[in-house]
């Protein structure tokens, strides 16, 4: 830090403008850099700061960061980090796109599992986002059980929301994906057709389960239902251009 202030009534001192190199996880792979207004080393293992952005890049201003009005980072016994922060941001080139109140949990299990954004023509600019709800949320994850929340904007066509739930037991796995998108304008099919959006109302439904019953019976079961036929070439191309077709079924099979 370029300056310290040390507070000889209690015992503490106070860094400003100052930046804690760490490493995320037990084998120290992944480089944590938290740069903060105010810093104070509580202890051996545990920094605590006001208005910080962490990141795992060395530049004062990286590209993407979170941001955290108030944060304290641990050093755990078993090597991990661990981060409490409240009023968080999620700040590209230091500008706050998104939001979350409150976030407790390692410093590798960040909520955010996937980001995408850029250009398209047919879009415009676009952003889109896969966030890990509970961690989200600040809860443990029960077990057998994962909810990632989708939130897409684009520019030109509207927004999106989803959900991408998994469950698993000992004898059973299966996944729900749920998603809405508010769409408006002109989109383009996987053919290269160009044509107005049909429903402005658009999304989908995909469910599918496999359970042994026992060593003989095994049940597949799947349910789909899209907004209408044109969905699919547009918003989920890959699937389109390369997956089985999506039915509403149930498949059983005895074997001994």
């Amino acid at each position: 830090a370029p300056q310290m202030y040390y507070d000889f009534d209690t015992s503490k001192a106070v860094m400003v403008e100052s930046v804690l190199r760490t490493y995320a996880g037990k084998k120290g792979k992944v480089p944590l850099y938290v740069r903060a207004k105010e810093m104070q080393q509580v202890s051996n293992n545990q920094w605590v700061a006001k208005s910080a952005r962490v990141s795992t890049s060395t530049f004062a201003t990286p590209d993407l960061a979170i941001g955290s009005s108030n944060l304290t980072i641990t050093r755990e016994e078993d090597g991990n980090s661990y981060i409490q922060s409240k009023h968080n941001t999620i700040r590209f080139g230091g500008v706050p796109v998104f939001y979350w109140p409150y976030y407790a949990g390692k410093a590798q299990q960040i909520p955010i599992h996937r980001l995408n954004y850029g250009y398209k023509k047919t879009m415009g600019s676009f952003i889109e986002t896969e966030w890990d709800l509970f961690t989200l949320m600040g809860v443990p994850e029960p077990s057998g059980i994962a909810v990632d929340l989708r939130l897409d904007g684009y520019k030109k066509r509207g927004g999106g929301i989803g959900f991408d739930i998994k469950h698993r037991t000992t004898n059973s796995e299966g996944k729900l994906d749920l998603y809405f998108l508010s769409d408006a304008g002109e989109q383009k099919t996987s053919s290269g057709r160009e044509m107005f959006v049909p429903e402005h109302q658009r999304g989908y439904a995909l469910w599918s389960h496999e359970a042994k019953l026992n060593p003989y019976w095994n049940i597949q079961s799947q349910f789909s239902y899209i907004s209408d036929p044109t969905f699919t070439s547009v918003w989920r191309q890959k699937d389109f251009k390369s997956r089985r077709e999506y039915e509403t079924s149930i498949y059983a099979k005895y074997q001994k």
